[in-house]
């Protein structure tokens, strides 16, 4: 993948700029008048550029140093690995699950995170570079050793329980 110092949609307002430009004549005093719309534009959307960044660090760092989130990784992880232990089926199933209250609030609360996470680099608050450099691994391992609780539940349910999750951890996994 290429990387461009300029991104597409300020590339799409700029050419809208000199479009507006031209039509009434390239001049240079003309030019001299749209300078500072076009310093306008290139600043507002670098801005929020580094807004994206900041937001998506901030909500990483909100989750890796919370004490809690470890519990909660650790509790999931060691669950999931005593249910697989010794078979190749995947063994997990919500009555497991439902038994042991911490265990339950530990899964919601990681699913939890990571559909906020991929429903925030779907609209866009979120920058999808960073967020899987820094937290996709753990996204589609998660949404991997999960996958039969999940699918149970969406059956349940009759919808899907965490479409943001899904829909990132397949495009990522490819």
């Amino acid at each position: 993948m290429k990387k461009y110092f300029i991104d597409f949609p300020l590339i799409g307002l700029l050419f809208l700029v000199f479009l507006y430009w031209g039509i009434q004549g390239p001049s240079v005093e003309n030019f001299r008048k749209y300078l500072p719309l076009i310093v306008a534009i290139i600043s507002i959307y670098m801005a929020l550029k580094q807004f994206r960044l900041r937001v998506t660090i901030d909500k990483i760092q909100g989750f890796t140093v919370s004490p809690e989130t470890s519990q909660h990784v650790i509790r999931v992880f060691k669950f999931i690995d005593m249910a697989n232990s010794g078979s190749s089926e995947k063994s997990i199933n919500i009555n497991d699950i439902e038994k042991d209250e911490t265990l339950y609030a530990s899964i919601l609360f990681l699913l939890g995170f990571c559909d906020d996470l991929a429903g925030g680099i779907k609209i866009g608050i979120i920058d999808e570079k960073l967020a899987r450099k820094l937290q996709g691994g753990f996204m589609i391992r998660i949404y991997k050793k999960l996958k039969p609780y999940i699918e149970e539940v969406d059956a349940l349910r009759k919808r899907p329980t965490y479409p943001n999750l899904m829909e990132i951890s397949s495009n990522w996994d490819k």
